[in-house]
């Protein structure tokens, strides 16, 4: 049972896989030989370089299963750190003892009581999840489940029934690849001695609606450096001396 990442210019495909089973045993090889008593979560990855990079997991059951099932209704069933996992140069995942990735007997949703699982995904740029987290918010790297791919209703999340036996999830991880375009004007320095130790620019910009607008190149004042504006009246670009480093 594994997952993989697979990152394309604008987009990196996780396949993460869960299985589940109200199993009693808990050997680390997780599963039996008939196919899939016990349940388990493996990871590996294709495409781009995860080397040395690292996910920290999250799984809870919404609602946990009745004790009478000998099951796991969360990852960390005894409230520690949620489990961290590293991968290796080959793309398969590994805890940070180095041992290949099994998480056995998860209580599958038709237990009593029903319910769903959710699982949590973030993934690091440094080993043992620790750096940078790619899929924070704020560096153009999200997960969704494929499922949830047109909704995005679950950003870095899978909510989901798990039932007995294998069950297969299918991450993407996007990001917006960008693009650019450059626009060309032509301004002629017509500083005088009103202006000081400023330098002005006749860019051939007009107001319009009380707004400077200069034709097809589309300069603003959000383009400008900081210490240039624009002329509110004539719409020259005015660029105050600049103020030397400090030595």
């Amino acid at each position: 049972m594994k997952g993989r990442i697979a990152i394309a210019p604008a987009f990196a495909a996780v396949m993460i896989f869960a299985c589940s089973s109200n199993s009693t045993d808990n050997s680390a090889s997780g599963g039996s030989d008939d196919g899939g008593e016990n349940g388990s979560i493996g990871f590996t990855l294709a495409g781009n370089d995860f080397t040395d990079q690292s996910v920290r997991i999250c799984g809870d059951r919404q609602d946990p299963s009745n004790p009478e099932y000998r099951c796991l209704s969360s990852l960390t069933p005894n409230q520690e750190e949620c489990p961290c996992f590293n991968f290796t140069p080959d793309g398969q995942l590994v805890d940070t003892n180095g041992v290949p990735v099994v998480i056995s007997d998860l209580c599958p949703s038709a237990n009593i009581p029903p319910a769903n699982w959710s699982f949590t995904y973030a993934i690091y740029d440094s080993p043992d999840c620790e750096g940078t987290q790619l899929n924070d918010g704020t560096h153009d790297f999200v997960c969704y489940d494929s499922r949830d791919l047109a909704t995005q209703a679950h950003p870095n999340e899978s909510v989901e029934p798990l039932n007995p036996g294998v069950n297969t999830n299918h991450i993407i991880c996007t990001s917006e690849n960008a693009s650019k375009t450059w626009d060309f004007a032509s301004c002629a320095i017509t500083t005088t001695v009103a202006d000081g130790t400023n330098t002005r620019y006749d860019c051939g910009c007009e107001l319009v609606v009380d707004t400077c607008t200069c034709g097809t190149s589309g300069l603003t004042q959000a383009d400008l450096e900081a210490g240039c504006a624009f002329d509110a009246i004539t719409c020259d670009i005015v660029c105050a001396e600049p103020v030397p480093p400090i030595p």
